[in-house]
């Protein structure tokens, strides 16, 4: 809403004593938008080359802004992937580690009852403990964007969750976009 006055035609806004300028706003890529401007007295040449020059900058500004931002998702992708790398790479090792000591078991079980107890009862409890974190993991290198807005990608994550739980969830989310940063973002995912 630009405002609370309504004389939108030249003749209205004149009779009223207001002038109004209206600055285009160029963005690459993106809506063109204008700032309306009010003003007591008509103005100058001077003031409008002015403002025009300050629209421009604006439109600059918004655009390296929205690219900042783009960039910015894409860095969080390839950090993203790295992070899904590595959580492959550890879970082998846990995986590699569990099987040895299952084999070990399996070789105390005919000769040494009670220790082979004691390491099953261990290796339950690393398979536990390695089982929640790795779903964390995944749960956690699964959230992304996918060039959705921060709005859009929390009505999916509360639909993905509501389908799995049977629950009904009603969403009333009314963070305006662009206010956080992707890093922001993904966080608050």
């Amino acid at each position: 809403m630009l405002g609370s006055t309504t004389c939108w035609s030249p003749k209205g806004c004149l009779e009223a004593g207001r002038h109004r300028l209206i600055c285009g706003i160029a963005a690459a890529g993106g809506a063109p938008g204008a700032v309306l401007l009010e003003f007591a007295r008509a103005p100058g040449e001077s003031q409008q080359r002015c403002l025009r020059e300050a629209g421009r900058l604006l439109g600059e500004t918004l655009c390296v802004l929205a690219e900042q931002r783009a960039r910015q998702r894409r860095e969080l992708v390839a950090e993203r992937a790295v992070l899904s790398r590595e959580l492959h790479d550890s879970v082998a090792q846990q995986l590699s580690y569990l099987q040895i000591r299952a084999s070990l078991i399996q070789t105390l079980i005919g000769t040494d009852e009670a220790h082979a107890q004691s390491m099953l009862t261990e290796l339950r409890a690393t398979l536990q403990l390695m089982h929640r974190q790795v779903r964390e993991l995944i749960a956690s290198a699964r959230l992304t964007m996918d060039g959705r807005s921060l709005n859009q990608a929390i009505q999916a994550s509360v639909d993905e969750f509501s389908r799995c739980s049977g629950c009904v969830f009603e969403v009333d989310n009314r963070t305006p976009p662009g206010l956080l940063t992707p890093e922001a973002e993904l966080q608050v995912l």
